[in-house]
């Protein structure tokens, strides 16, 4: 009878050690899609070439961008649109910005999660240092 409360205790501590992390991992990546990783975090400066919403699922709708490096052109993943619009983060064609996030490969090609963006004198923070999402359990607003 030991061995079993035993191991039943063990199976009830390894799944509360577990569900963090996958709920932190899930939140990084909105459920699905690419992973941030402080690790490969870059600063880059260019011009927005455009600007696309996309919609995941039918949920919710993302906004990307491509900006223009001297590097050549990156698809930058910005967030949710509703949450761009209430922090004031408005980006259209030809203006020049400042990118700091995670370079990640995306459907075989370099892409940009954004972790800020500077536009003119104003920083938007969309992400922590760690990649967790602003617009994630209450931080928003």
């Amino acid at each position: 009878m030991g061995v079993a409360i035993n191991r039943k205790a063990f199976v009830i501590a390894l799944v509360l050690a577990l569900v963090p992390s996958t709920f932190l991992q899930a939140q990084q990546q909105g459920g699905k899609g690419p992973r941030y990783n402080p690790a490969t975090v870059v600063t880059l400066t260019g011009t927005v070439e455009n600007v696309t919403q996309q919609t995941t699922s039918g949920r919710w709708s993302g906004t990307h961008l491509s900006l223009k490096t001297d590097d050549g052109i990156i698809d930058v993943h910005l967030g949710p649109t509703r949450f761009l619009k209430d922090q004031g983060l408005t980006v259209t064609a030809g203006q020049k910005i400042e990118v700091t996030g995670s370079k990640i490969k995306y459907q075989n090609t370099d892409a940009l999660i954004a972790r800020t963006v500077k536009v003119g004198e104003k920083t938007f923070e969309l992400r922590d240092e760690q990649g967790y999402p602003k617009w994630s359990r209450n931080q928003w607003n």
